[in-house]
């Protein structure tokens, strides 16, 4: 089984695109299915109470993290880069 997010949810992927919990401390559980043609989840109907409840704790333990700022790519309000417009200024 593979990790696949989905619609911004984790969950266990066979190869015949069965869906199970994403739950690293306990045996993953079949929860339903997906059709990556559609791009829609078939849920099995006596889990989707357990599931919101879930999918909120693992939501709430979340945290952001920061992304690396580089300068490399900047562009300035006229369209030329950053880069560029300091050579400019240089001559």
């Amino acid at each position: 089984m593979q990790r696949q997010i989905i619609n911004g949810v984790p969950y266990f992927a066979d190869t015949q695109n069965r869906l199970f919990t994403w739950d690293t401390e306990a045996q993953p559980q079949h929860i339903g299915a997906y059709n990556p043609t559609a791009g829609t989840i078939t849920y099995e109907p006596n889990h989707l109470d357990s599931l919101a409840t879930r999918l909120q704790v693992w939501r709430e333990k979340q945290q952001p993290r920061d992304r690396k700022a580089t300068n490399s790519g900047r562009t300035t309000r006229g369209g030329a880069s950053k880069r560029a417009q300091d050579s400019e200024d240089d001559e």
